[in-house]
């Protein structure tokens, strides 16, 4: 009985991740347990643990004897996510000098897996997880490449609200192929051993990607007062 219901949860926080992350939820958004029980066929149990984990997870906040709410996209989670994500990232090319990595075909192949792809439609759901999987794929795997799990865990943590962020990024017009420049030009400052140059290209890379993104939530905070 608890593995099945354990399974259940793990299916709705599947479902509920993907919503929100792509966008069908929207931030500040009310999810009602008892709809969502419904139309998913399950019990309120597993609904609950699943608000649990997405709680955890940053993607969702319980307002007592309010209800669940979508979590809020904001200028200030974006810096805060930025800032760690440089932290960690500038830190990972520091360890792979330290252990004179050059070599990286993992980090190769996800670049390479991202360079196929096509732009995804905004409507289309399962393309845009592809699509963002496949460009975030080159900073999971060279996060990875350092062999620190403990390292690798935390960076895996912040992703589902980093997705958030990535995925409005895709959609800006040119983005696809300005990633895919910066991870060529970072990927081969690597190769060839010249670990500052790729250090100082990846922190341009996530700033640039900040900036956009903060433009793009003034702009919305703008319209909508």
């Amino acid at each position: 009985m608890l593995m099945e219901i354990k399974t259940v949860t793990n299916a709705a926080v599947e479902y509920l991740r993907t919503q929100i992350v792509t966008g069908n939820l929207k931030a500040n958004q009310k999810i009602s347990e008892n709809e969502l029980a419904s139309t998913l066929g399950v019990s309120r149990l597993p609904i609950r643990e699943a608000f649990r984990v997405l709680e955890n997870e940053h993607l969702v906040v319980n307002v007592p004897r309010k209800g669940t709410f979508v979590s809020d996209v904001s200028m200030e989670d974006l810096l805060g996510l930025s800032q760690v994500r440089e932290m960690i990232e500038s830190h990972v090319i520091e360890l792979l000098k330290n252990k004179n990595i050059k070599r990286l075909p993992l980090v190769e192949a996800a670049l390479e897996k991202a360079s196929r792809l096509p732009l995804p439609l905004e409507k289309n759901t399962e393309e845009i997880l592809q699509y963002h999987v496949a460009f975030s794929g080159f900073h999971i795997k060279l996060v990875e490449a350092a062999e620190n799990y403990r390292i690798t865990h935390f960076y895996k943590a912040l992703c589902p609200s980093l997705t958030r962020y990535q995925i409005l990024y895709l959609f800006f017009p040119g983005s696809g192929e300005l990633s895919l420049q910066s991870h060529r030009q970072i990927l081969s400052y690597i190769e060839m051993g010249e670990y500052d140059e790729a250090r100082k290209n990846l922190l341009n890379h996530i700033r640039y990607t900040t900036e956009i993104l903060q433009k793009s939530l003034l702009e919305k905070k703008e319209n909508a007062g």
